[in-house]
């Protein structure tokens, strides 16, 4: 068993596929089904409308859009 950090908070866990652990995962997850929410009620909505009405960093909202 390989043990790594998670690439978000940087807690040890177990290796896995997306090197995030439970916690940023499950966090993740829900910043992506914002997105697209807010995306598909806004179509036309600049990165930054996306990233000030959904909360979700300029980071994550530029590499869901992309």
């Amino acid at each position: 068993m390989n043990v790594i950090n998670c690439t978000h908070c940087g807690q040890l866990i177990l290796t896995t596929p997306s090197k995030l652990c439970a916690s940023c995962l499950t966090k993740e997850h829900q910043e992506v089904q914002k997105v697209k929410q807010y995306m598909a009620e806004n179509p036309r909505a600049s990165y930054m409308e996306v990233v000030h009405s959904t909360g979700v960093s300029i980071q994550t909202v530029r590499s869901l859009i992309s």
